[in-house]
């Protein structure tokens, strides 16, 4: 049996761990605003002066296709494209365009009727150049904080880890005589400082480095650390090397993600990439933090903030982010029916949202013993409107509050659905009501006002 001191002990390394996951959940949501508003105010900025210097942006192209053309028949050329309309007007009618003796250099003299940036092809490059400039800057913002932030995240995992089990971490490590004289607890913390120092140079080796002392692994369930060390190899692509793939990048990621790249090629990181990336960011701080809550033994509800990662996913329509959280907390064993029924239909939820088909695991989710609101929560899994509506008007509020009907996402669907209007239509009274709560986060298992608190599906 566990001495006291070593359960008190316990307690405090999984409340460190909570919070420390906490704090990272607050850093990804600001990553994340930061990506969306940053991208939506360049994309704006883009439509801008694409819209503005539409004229500008076309005289400036027609002067490039000139360079595309033999020196030789540079002139000829000049003379076609001097026809071309910009706004209905001909190109010779707002600038006069010549070569230079050697036929290299294209000029211009721009008519006096416009003399002004609208239609001024070199301050439209200016601002196409200063726009890309910022689209690569915020590239490499954004590549670089997702590192940040998990290194920022691992070296606390990794402090608590080697603090709880130091003869684990400190093996064949030795303190002189003299510094514990001096003072013991100073000579720790320099010992823990210069391991941690010591192993978070490289962070993907400080993930072996615990995978063999503490067996986290965060990919026991779900794979998920090749697609993260690509974006951390792509990330010193782009802060190294301008984007350029180099042989650092070719050595260290997995095959499957140099299929359409050649050495020396620019890699891309749109839209599409850095969201999915801050996604990846996110699969990997859940997975450590489950490996974490694991490591200690920590208790069914100590995995609450954990599932209101995932809850909060589906509920924000990141349906992958969902099906991951979900995925790895399904496979522990040691939860309670209820606890697996939850995530199970969450699980479930996720992968059907994004159109999968779950039919066959709706067909092993066995509600015969469980209560209410599962019942009504497979039938919603099953599209099931009118079986949704009767289970509910038969067990309303006691199954599911309005709240949950409103928002949760096992509903998205009934919520489409005609029975939902003829529902809320008859308990109208309450689902005008919105409750504004006064605390920080929604409680996974407490969304409801107090007397109708239900268990999440």
């Amino acid at each position: 049996m566990a001495k006291e001191s070593e359960v008190k002990s316990m307690i405090e390394y999984i409340r460190r761990a909570i919070h420390d996951f906490d704090v990272v959940l607050g850093n990804l949501e600001s990553l994340n605003s930061y990506y969306v508003e940053i991208s939506d105010w360049i994309k704006s900025k883009k439509v801008k002066y694409t819209t503005e210097y539409s004229s500008a942006m076309a005289i400036k192209n027609i002067l490039d296709s000139i360079y595309d053309q033999e020196s030789n028949q540079r002139d000829e050329y000049i003379q076609a494209i001097n026809k071309s309309l910009i706004d209905g007007v001909a190109l010779e009618n707002i600038m006069e365009l010549s070569l230079d003796e050697k036929k290299e250099v294209v000029q211009f003299v721009m008519k006096d009727l416009y003399r002004h940036e609208k239609y001024d092809p070199i301050k439209y490059r200016r601002k196409e150049e200063s726009i890309t400039n910022q689209e690569k800057i915020f590239t490499r913002s954004i590549l670089s904080n997702i590192i940040i932030i998990f290194e920022q995240y691992l070296t606390n995992v990794y402090e608590v880890l080697v603090v709880s089990s130091p003869q684990t971490y400190f093996e064949n490590k030795t303190i002189h005589v003299s510094e514990i004289f001096k003072d013991l607890n100073v000579a720790m913390s320099n010992l823990l400082r210069k391991e941690i120092e010591d192993n978070m140079y490289n962070s993907l080796l400080a993930l072996d480095r615990i995978k063999n002392k503490s067996q986290i692994d965060i990919d026991r369930y779900i794979r998920v650390r090749q697609e993260f060390e690509e974006i951390y190899y792509r990330r010193n692509v782009f802060v190294h090397a301008e984007g350029i793939a180099n042989e650092t990048y070719f050595e260290n990621v997995d095959k499957k993600y140099l299929k359409k790249i050649k050495l020396g090629d620019e890699l891309i990181c749109d839209e599409i990439y850095l969201s999915n990336a801050i996604e990846t960011l996110s699969k990997i701080v859940a997975s450590l933090h489950f490996e974490v809550l694991k490591h200690f033994d920590a208790s069914q509800e100590q995995y609450a903030t954990l599932a209101n990662m995932g809850f909060e996913a589906l509920k924000q329509e990141k349906y992958t982010l969902a099906e991951y959280v979900y995925g790895i907390l399904r496979h522990e064993k040691k939860f309670e029916f209820k606890y697996k029924a939850m995530y199970e239909v969450n699980f479930m939820n996720s992968l059907k949202l994004q159109g999968k088909n779950i039919d066959s695991l709706i067909e092993g989710f066995d509600v015969s013993i469980v209560t209410d609101d599962y019942k009504i929560a497979k039938e919603c899994l099953k599209d099931n409107h009118e079986s949704v509506y009767n289970l509910l008007s038969a067990t309303y509020p006691k199954s599911f509050c309005a709240i949950a009907i409103r928002e949760w996402p096992i509903f998205i669907k009934f919520r489409e659905s005609t029975y939902y209007d003829r529902f809320i239509n008859e308990h109208k009274e309450d689902f005008d009501v919105v409750v504004f709560e006064n605390k920080d986060a929604v409680d996974l298992l407490n969304d409801c006002p107090e007397e109708e608190a239900v268990e999440t599906t």
